[in-house]
């Protein structure tokens, strides 16, 4: 009541606004639309790559590839021979390699896309200029020269890793982003670099003992992963064999 007896005083009540993008129906969505341009951006390169002049025959670093992808674990050139995890999808495979490795790339660089446009969807970026940087991202020139080399290189898949890898950091994803770590590593080694990034955008100030432990331990796997490769498998210099 006021202090004149009269009636309470109004009072504005506030309703919270949904958060579509967090418990609403837009995440849902949202990734549908992520299907859609990773599909477009795998058929894109297809078509770009169907077009343009390809190698006839595995040479230099392609032609490593093939030889793995025959024979995974056998001894190959440093330090390719570590990089098993593209080869070996490839091997057990039922189409002939060179179907294999083709389709893994242009779905690797589709995928690469789809997780880029949510990525900045995330970030707020507007739906529209994401879907076209995710689309230019599907066609540029190192997706391209994967796909004229006949998909016999990992760039493609290790940016496929590497972004699903960068979403799950900031989206605090942690099972996710540990089990693509360890995954990202079987490709190529590069997928560490996204422990120091995972710390850069947790991190609450310039040492932060907290998110400095938490970025380690989910990646240790792929850590323990990678000191195992080199472990158990042997590599050797270029000259060493024969063929390449």
């Amino acid at each position: 009541m006021s202090s004149f007896g009269g009636h309470p005083p109004d009072v504005a009540v506030t309703h919270p606004l949904p958060v579509e993008g967090i418990e609403g129906r837009e995440p849902h969505v949202r990734w549908r639309e992520a299907l859609g341009v990773a599909l477009l951006g795998a058929l894109a390169l297809a078509v770009i790559s169907a077009l343009s002049r390809r190698e006839a025959v595995p040479r230099g670093d392609d032609l490593i590839y093939e030889r793995m992808a025959q024979h995974p674990f056998a001894t190959h050139t440093f330090p390719f021979a570590y990089r098993i995890g593209l080869p070996a999808l490839v091997h057990v495979l039922p189409f002939s390699h060179t179907v294999s490795f083709e389709l893994l790339a242009w779905l690797a660089a589709g995928g690469a896309a789809g997780f880029a446009f949510v990525l900045m969807c995330r970030l707020h970026t507007p739906k529209r200029l994401a879907a076209g940087l995710a689309l230019a991202l599907a066609t540029s020139p190192p997706m391209l020269v994967v796909a004229l080399r006949g998909g016999r290189n990992t760039d493609a898949m290790t940016a496929l890793l590497m972004m699903a890898a960068t979403l799950f950091v900031v989206e605090r994803r942690f099972r996710a982003l540990s089990v693509t770590l360890l995954l990202g590593v079987l490709v190529r080694e590069a997928e560490l670099f996204v422990i120091p990034l995972a710390y850069a955008v947790w991190a609450e100030r310039w040492w932060d003992a907290s998110a400095a432990r938490r970025a380690l331990l989910l990646g240790a796997p792929a850590l323990v992963a990678l000191l195992a490769l080199h472990l158990t498998l042997s590599s050797v210099g270029e000259a060493a064999v024969p063929g390449y």
